[in-house]
């Protein structure tokens, strides 16, 4: 898990169902639009909502790698609220399907519970984001006027989505910096490269 951000329970307003809260409980939401359902109880209950969300590096069927946010827990998300006083109201909540129940009662969740998964959500929001490629692997441009070639990771900055990439062009080297987004993993056996690009011992990002 890369990193992670969630939705903060808003102030709790003079007369609303969050006035007199009692614990937290687990709600069946639609997948994929856990966010919306979150926005929708705190809008329309005013119950504190926890939607943690987190973002990790996924590939394509193209090879394309790119960073995208999910659910952290998808299909659910967390409501504060007295039960069974505000169950109806939580429960009729657009994009809401019901309350996560074993037998008659939902189980209350501790508060200790969302705090530390709300610390960890934290946690990793602030944590630097890891590099779509590493140090030295081979990589294919894919799009924009580099499009075909082919060159080594120089340097993957694990706070950015940029790489930067050296390339033989018309018998030069030169080192180009694009999203991480328009490169592709390649084979490593060097295919076309020219013979300074190929696999040696030593990463590119080291050369001097």
């Amino acid at each position: 898990m890369n990193a992670a951000f969630a939705i903060s329970p808003p102030p709790i307003a003079s007369g609303s169902l969050a006035e007199t809260v009692r614990a937290w409980y687990c709600l069946r939401v639609m997948a994929r639009r856990e966010h919306i359902a979150a926005l929708n109880l705190t809008q329309r209950t005013g119950v504190p909502v926890f939607s943690p969300r987190i973002r990790v590096a996924k590939s394509s069927t193209s090879g394309v790698r790119t960073l995208v946010t999910e659910a952290l827990f998808p299909g659910y998300v967390f409501a504060h609220f007295r039960y069974p006083f505000d169950a109806r109201h939580v429960a009729s909540t657009p994009g809401v399907l019901g309350l996560v129940s074993f037998g008659s009662t939902p189980p209350a969740i501790a508060d200790r519970v969302i705090e530390q998964l709300s610390e960890e959500v934290r946690k990793d929001a602030d944590a630097p984001i890891a590099p779509l490629f590493e140090e030295g692997a081979l990589v294919r441009i894919i799009a924009g006027c580099f499009q075909g070639s082919e060159g080594r990771v120089l340097q993957a900055s694990p706070t950015s989505t940029r790489i930067s990439i050296l390339l033989n062009l018309l018998g030069q080297e030169i080192q180009v910096s694009m999203p991480g987004d328009q490169v592709i993993g390649t084979d490593q056996s060097g295919g076309n490269l020219p013979a300074g690009l190929r696999v040696s011992r030593h990463p590119v990002g080291n050369r001097r």
